[in-house]
């Protein structure tokens, strides 16, 4: 939606519930920016969304299809958005996560409220940020502040990044308090600009001569588990590279992330994500049988890893898989589980399984049928296994 505020254009994201930047809203925006460049009485552009969300980055229901990669593509966008002649300020309320905090990073301003939420979760996902976040993020919050962000993929507030340069301004109230505190920033913006200085943008923004030395502490602080997953090695390796030239970095950072893409880890991570979402929905195992299920899986899982360490380093060898595969198989058998990924959510959630492995049916799904067959018998028949499979 594009309405003005007096000399401000106001674009406001409306992708129904948390503004997903599927094709269709990547469109719009494009759109109305060229909209509001080509308005001459429109001196400035805010950005905002809904109270749940400024977006809350990349729609999932568009992964692997051919929209994922229509343009305007996310990179495509942040071009256009960074590119703008007339500034644009991005007034954040409800959460800015992933590819939507991407957006905001290539805005010449951001406002947000004090309870925004405001992070780089693909670290959860084994993933990294694809658009630029790694090298937008240190350049405009500093280092410790981008590390902290994309290592943990934990999500900080408003108020939390008060005293960041992330922010031009943290505000306590409403939306439409947001909306006029953006506006007013993107008037001085353009008053600036008026007299003669260029709009500031991330990728222009210098790094501190400490920038490369926390990088190096943060990747030998890495713990046994972190350095099992790919993601937190290539999350440094991206911002060691925003220590160079932004384009160079830009580059690196997409060829990690094009790399973890088809990773074991980082399959499993979201096949994980997606089935912690289905086991939400009903039926939903009641805490009886869930306990059942923690105690069987469990009890496999420590009995196939025999003396080696349970703290998620062990390797899962082909002989624990198929532990966990037969007694998952046998649950089913039972009618315990209405979905066969619950047990791989319970393994994860209440077991201490390693998540970046995904559990037993995502690693048997994986396999050549006639060999795990034939490896599972006799305990566990051809229709046992066609069970757990079809679950």
């Amino acid at each position: 939606m594009y309405d003005t505020l007096a000399s401000i254009a106001v674009i406001t994201l409306n992708q129904p519930p948390v503004n997903s930047l599927g094709h269709g809203l990547r469109e719009r925006i494009v759109q109305a920016l060229a909209a509001a460049e080509a308005d001459a009485a429109v001196q400035g552009v805010v950005l905002v969304g809904n109270d749940k969300a400024f977006s809350a980055g990349a729609d999932v229901s568009e992964f692997g299809t051919p929209r994922q990669l229509a343009e305007p593509i996310l990179r495509t966008v942040l071009a256009h958005i960074e590119s703008c002649t007339k500034p644009v300020v991005a007034a954040i309320s409800g959460v800015a996560l992933g590819g939507g905090l991407e957006v905001t990073l290539a805005c010449h301003a951001r406002v947000a409220l004090d309870t925004a939420k405001l992070g780089l979760p693909e670290i959860t996902l084994g993933l990294i940020p694809g658009s630029g976040g790694t090298q937008r993020l240190p350049r405009l919050a500093g280092m410790h502040t981008a590390l902290a962000m994309v290592q943990t993929g934990k999500p900080q507030t408003g108020a939390q990044l008060q005293a960041s340069p992330l922010l031009n301004r943290v505000v306590t109230g409403s939306r439409d308090d947001l909306i006029a505190a953006a506006a007013q920033v993107a008037a001085e913006l353009a008053a600036t600009q008026a007299s003669g200085q260029p709009l500031p943008r991330a990728r222009d923004g210098l790094l501190g001569d400490d920038a490369r030395a926390l990088v190096d502490a943060a990747r030998a602080q890495l713990t046994p588990q972190q350095r099992l997953q790919p993601a937190y090695t290539a999350v440094l390796d991206a911002m060691e590279a925003a220590c160079g030239p932004f384009d160079a970095g830009v580059q690196r950072e997409r060829e990690l992330f094009l790399a973890l893409v088809p990773s074991t880890q980082a399959l499993a991570m979201r096949y994980q994500f997606f089935v912690e979402r289905e086991a939400s929905k009903p039926p939903v195992l009641d805490s009886a049988t869930r306990h059942l299920i923690a105690e069987r899986m469990g009890r496999a899982y420590r009995a196939a890893l025999g003396t080696q360490p349970h703290d998620g380093t062990a390797p899962i060898t082909p002989v624990i898989w198929l532990a966990l595969v037969q007694e998952a198989a046998q649950l089913r058998a039972e009618g315990l589980t209405p979905r066969a990924s619950d047990i791989d959510v319970v393994l994860v959630q209440d077991c201490a399984f390693p998540r970046w492995e995904g559990g037993p049916v995502f690693w048997a799904k994986r396999q050549e049928r006639a060999t795990l067959e034939r490896d599972l018998q006799p305990q566990t028949s051809a229709a046992m296994l066609d069970n757990l499979l079809a679950g």
